[in-house]
């Protein structure tokens, strides 16, 4: 995968699966891309809140967790950009997400995984990405069967306990439960873009 700006960008693609992030407010920007062939997969939403002092105990994720962090990617996402794009198989799609938190987890990506456990098993993560006193959620997932018994809250929660700036966090206009998600938490919008693909065979 390779990421684009402009049009020029893709005169000599050579085969695979080319992205771009458009400001919504730059609409010549967006048309230029999309008469190159890009297309619009979604709308990205982009949310943040300042921390709070109030601290909860979480946890770091282990070499150990790897088994149950893939589970959860494997499983806990139906409505991302890349699940959205029907030209890339849902196989494909998981798949992404899992390598996402496996390498976040090895130390490639971002900067430290958080997760919840139940009896001892990680039902949920959050790959935290640090900007100087501000953090980015680069990644929230939560097994299946523990959706909606507050784990996602739990980490969140405790990440503005850790962070002395803001968090911030993207998530797409399609997935309105993850929106009001974060809006629950004191999350207000601060940004959205055009999310494009567009696949040379």
């Amino acid at each position: 995968m390779w990421w684009v700006d402009a049009p020029g960008d893709l005169a000599q693609a050579r085969p695979g699966t080319y992205l771009a992030r458009v400001a919504t407010e730059r609409v010549a920007q967006l048309q230029a891309l999309c008469d190159a062939g890009m297309r619009v997969v979604d709308v990205g939403v982009t949310l943040a809140r300042t921390g709070t002092a109030q601290p909860l105990r979480l946890e770091w994720a282990e070499p150990g967790d790897a088994e149950a962090l893939a589970r959860i990617a494997e499983t806990a996402f139906t409505r991302t950009r890349f699940h959205l794009d029907p030209d890339i198989p849902d196989a494909v799609a998981t798949a992404i997400k899992r390598d996402w938190v496996a390498n976040a987890l090895a130390g490639a990506r971002g900067d430290g995984v958080l997760v919840q456990r139940r009896d001892g098993v990680a039902v949920g993560f959050l790959v935290l990405v640090k900007r100087g006193d501000d953090a980015v959620i680069d990644l929230i997932g939560v097994a299946p069967e523990h959706q909606g018994a507050g784990v996602g809250r739990t980490l969140v929660r405790g990440l503005l306990g850790m962070v002395p700036g803001a968090v911030s966090v993207g998530t797409q206009a399609a997935n309105v439960g993850s929106i009001r998600f974060y809006e629950r938490l004191g999350f207000g919008t601060t940004a959205t873009v055009y999310n494009l693909h567009r696949h040379v065979a």
